[in-house]
């Protein structure tokens, strides 16, 4: 069967311009309003979800250092998080209490920038919180919190530039500015600077940038203008402007000259660097050059990735991007070579690419589909609370106003070939000075404030309700769910199959993912270049998703190209290119990547389960080196014929269409999908024998990191509210006893993350964190003090338990607020048959569970002899320490961890 998708092919005529479909963007409709004090507030109205993006801007980044003090600006923003005069203890603790979601703050070159989600209920709380930290903050600011945070932030920037290329990108910066410039080092700074930095200069730089006056708060969600004026008003409108600053508005670099550095980092693999300072954000130049990163490297057939990595093989990752700041920009290009290639044969081409682009210029469809990328991203981005805030917030502090993101970006999408052309000719901007110089336009006078004596209470809104699902079946049997969504910019079509590695043999394991990973790889006449282009032609998002049980492949486009969409999509699924060259290479690829592969869900398959189970692969689902040896596309071919079946599937729909006129198309694309005898699928793997109490080792001497990973066997139905709640206090919230005391107490780490594996019969949940190679006796054993507590001495108290509890009740109010978000629920509620009614029950089941519970699956399930760790690093010197600290069998691995799997695993 052939597969005709006209409506993408390559040979059809030419669409209208890019520009054309600009009114396909929503127009993101705010107010502005500025308080007498300064303070600049935005509101997006945008009801449909519960939910409240808080985003707070203030105008200081690393450009404002003074030379002594590099790296401040970031240390401050940590010290922020250390409590406030009316809200003592952790500012995140105190917001995952309130149930907030994309928690978190960023400090860049140019700006500090706080922000969070939360429920309608939780918005005052929130921003009496983020009032308190303007407005009361100065007093609280003490010596041991800034010892504290000094230390965490010098370990993130340890992390960071221990990485074998971490300290490229303020090399880059050194080379490309001139000593004096703002940009001329790194946010992180040095560590020099920050240990010689006092508590005086916390105060004075919180005195002079953390003023509403230099600040811009912007709310995006379930709430009105007016509400938020008062609201805003209500908590904000009190807190004295600081005094008025002098703003540098551009400082562009010139060429800076030819520049050669050289530079050895143990580790690392052959890098080429090269950059080129431009305009400030915004300015045509450097929106040009934006496109021009997407000729080169934007794309499968781009210019510059297409020569390197595929016509010549000269490197294995090729990247184009602008650096942005409100000062200057500075374009990129980065290339990682193969083995065996020069760094200087590399720059040739790399310069000839270049050449002729500048030369010929891009084709008409050549530029068009680098446009349509940028339409389709701020497409996405206008779906989510989180997202419109963030682009309100930023465009006013770039650009004077919110709305100026869509001008940005209509200039972008009118540009010419010709004007690309003369500016990769001469892309340098004007440079020079200009001061401009007004008084302050404030009205602000004292006043009395908002009572901060006691914290807004934090409501529950009602947890996500799936919106209701239609159910229709094609004439070939394909079940299609259908979830209309009016007003919802993107369609979300999903596939889902039961084509996975539960399906495979356990003696070609990894077959399941081989297949798999070839659709999008040319389907029907389309081959991968020309599906690649198609998918780009309109706009599409093309997602592939596996589990051990399933596999998922979704595309986003917008309504308007629903039709082509779907050809697309179909072809995909039904007439893939299985050729024995494409396969080849990506099985070849997977040995590569398998030999590379490291890390507990890496090893631990092999060592807890019997040879011959079905999850004993790497991952639970990979495959060995062995299996993929033996691999062919045969092989994938006849998995395809078993299993790529519509009676083996389900489509889901999301979006703003009716059935009547969606059926029709499906028919004509999914119809006449040919159904057969699907693949029989085997029975889950046997349940209740996985080996734990145990330690693998992998010695890396030398290596200046060592990571620790704990996971813990924990039932795999039944218990979800008592495990949600342990998840959290064990190590997945930053206010777990054991983040607390590795991160804030005794400064071992960076951060403790939460680790889960769900597969069917088995869940394994712990947590996993990063320290220096001299650090982990010490970190292991005050790992092993926290859990010998929760068992004994100090279990977990009430206190904890409702924190965790009101934390995860807030979020479960949150969910499916984009698009993307929500196809990945309805996705997983078709799988596990989720009623509409199932996040209330989980919220009821939460709200039931009693303390007792908790502490009783501690007693049953942390224990030590229910573990398996995985520590992997410079381990000299450290096992007599482990054994006695553990009291575990431990090995060491092979340096391939893959060498684990055995042919004799997979042959069962």
């Amino acid at each position: 069967m052939s597969f005709s998708t006209d409506s993408a092919s390559s040979t059809a005529s030419p669409r209208p311009a890019i520009i054309d479909e600009l009114a396909q963007l929503p127009v993101l409709a705010y107010q502005r309003f500025v308080l007498p004090n300064g303070l600049v507030l935005i509101v997006h109205e945008r009801p449909e979800v519960p939910q409240v993006a808080v985003h707070l801007f203030y105008g200081v980044g690393a450009k404002d250092e003074p030379p002594g003090l590099h790296g401040f600006a970031h240390l401050f923003e940590h010290l922020m998080f250390s409590g406030s005069d009316n809200l003592p203890g952790n500012y995140i603790a105190h917001l995952q209490g309130a149930g907030a979601s994309e928690l978190n703050a960023v400090t860049d070159a140019d700006l500090t920038h706080y922000f969070q989600c939360v429920s309608q209920g939780a918005l005052d709380f929130v921003l009496f919180a983020e009032s308190d930290r303007m407005g009361c903050f100065a007093n609280s600011l003490n010596q041991a919190a800034m010892d504290v945070q000094r230390e965490v932030v010098i370990n993130e920037m340890r992390e960071a530039e221990l990485q074998p290329l971490g300290k490229v990108p303020a090399m880059v910066l050194r080379g490309l500015f001139p000593a004096d410039h703002p940009y001329a080092h790194s946010v992180f700074g040095s560590e020099r600077d920050l240990r010689q930095a006092t508590l005086a200069d916390a105060k004075a730089w919180f005195a002079r940038y953390y003023r509403p006056n230099n600040a811009v708060i912007c709310l995006a969600g379930a709430i009105t203008a007016d509400e938020a004026l008062a609201k805003v008003t209500h908590w904000f409108g009190d807190i004295a402007p600081g005094e008025p600053l002098e703003r540098t508005l551009a400082c562009p670099v010139p060429c800076v000259g030819a520049q050669r550095r050289a530079q050895q980092f143990w580790g690392a693999p052959a890098l080429l660097r090269m950059a080129w300072p431009l305009p400030r954000n915004g300015h045509p130049v450097t929106l040009g050059m934006q496109l021009l990163a997407e000729l080169l490297t934007g794309h499968w057939r781009a210019r510059l990735s297409w020569r390197l990595e595929h016509e010549l093989q000269l490197a294995s990752q090729v990247s184009a991007y602008v650096e942005t700041g409100m000062l200057a920009c500075y374009f990129n290009i980065s290339v990682m070579l193969l083995p065996g290639q020069t760094h200087a044969h590399v720059e040739r081409v790399v310069r000839e690419v270049l050449a002729e682009l500048a030369a010929e210029g891009p084709g008409w469809e050549e530029l068009e589909l680098c446009k349509r990328g940028h339409l389709t991203g701020a497409l996405q981005a206008s779906g989510s609370n989180h997202t419109v805030a963030h682009m309100l917030g930023f465009s006013e502090l770039l650009y004077g106003y919110p709305g100026a993101h869509r001008e940005v970006l209509e200039r972008l999408l009118r540009l010419e070939a010709a004007e690309l052309r003369a500016m990769l000719r001469e892309w340098l901007g004007d440079d020079g000075l200009v001061l401009q110089v007004s008084p302050p336009a404030l009205t602000w006078a004292p006043g009395s404030g908002p009572l901060r004596t006691t914290p807004p209470t934090i409501a529950l809104s009602p947890p996500l309700r799936l919106p209701a699902m239609q159910q229709l079946r094609l004439g070939n049997g394909l079940d299609v769910t259908f979830v209309p969504r009016a007003g919802q910019a993107l369609m979300s079509v999903s596939l889902l199959l039961a084509a996975a590695p539960l399906q495979e043999p356990m003696a070609q394991a990894g077959l399941a993912q081989l297949t798999f990973g070839l659709l999008g790889g040319g389907a029907g006449e389309l081959d991968p270049g020309a599906f690649n282009e198609a998918l780009r032609g309109i706009g599409a998002t093309f997602e592939l998703g596996t589990s051990v049980e399933r596999m998922t492949l979704r595309l986003q486009f917008s309504r308007a190209v629903l039709e082509p969409g779907l050809a697309l999509l179909a072809a995909a699924i039904q007439a893939p290119w299985l050729d024995e060259q494409a396969f080849e290479a990506l099985r070849q690829e997977s040995l590569e990547a398998s030999v590379q592969r490291s890390g507990i869900l890496v090893v631990m398959p092999a060592l807890i389960f019997p040879a011959g189970h079905g999850y004993a692969k790497p991952l639970f689902r990979e495959g060995t080196l062995a299996s993929l040896q033996q691999l062919r596309v045969a092989d994938a071919q006849a998995f395809h014929q078993a299993y790529y079946r519509p009676e083996n599937a389900r489509l889901l729909v999301v979006g703003d269409i009716d059935q009547d006129a969606l059926e029709p198309m499906l028919q004509r694309h999914f119809g006449v999908w040919q159904t057969g005898v699907a693949g029989v699928a085997d029975a889950y793997p046997q349940a209740g024998c996985a080996s734990m109490g145990q330690v693998a080792l992998a010695d890396y001497p030398g290596m200046p990191l060592t990571t620790i990973s704990v996971l813990f066997d924990v039932p795999a139905q039944g218990r979800d509210a008592v495990l949600t709640a342990l998840y959290k206090l064990l190590g997945e919230s930053f206010d777990s006893r054991i983040n607390q005391r590795l991160r804030e107490h005794r400064q071992l780490t960076y951060g403790v993350s939460g680790l889960m594996s769900e597969l069917p019969g088995y869940r394994f949940m712990g947590f996993e964190l990063t320290v220096a190679a001299g650090n982990v006796g010490a970190a292991v054993a005050e790992i092993v003090t926290e859990l010998r507590s929760m068992l004994d001495t100090r279990p977990f108290t009430a206190v904890e338990l409702e924190a965790a509890r009101r934390s995860e009740l807030l979020q479960l109010t949150m969910l499916g607020d984009s698009p993307a978000s929500m196809a990945a629920i309805l996705e997983h509620a078709l799988y596990v048959e989720q009623g509409a009614d199932h996040w209330r029950q989980a919220a009821d089941k939460l709200q039931a569970l009693e303390l007792s519970e908790l502490n009783h699956c501690v007693r049953e399930y942390i224990r030590l002899d229910n573990s398996f760790w995985y520590i992997a690093g410079d381990l000299e010197g450290f096992e007599n320490e482990l054994n006695s600290l553990l009291g575990l069998p431990m090995r060491y691995l092979p340096s391939n961890q893959i060498e684990l799997y055995a042919a004799t695993q997979i042959n069962g």
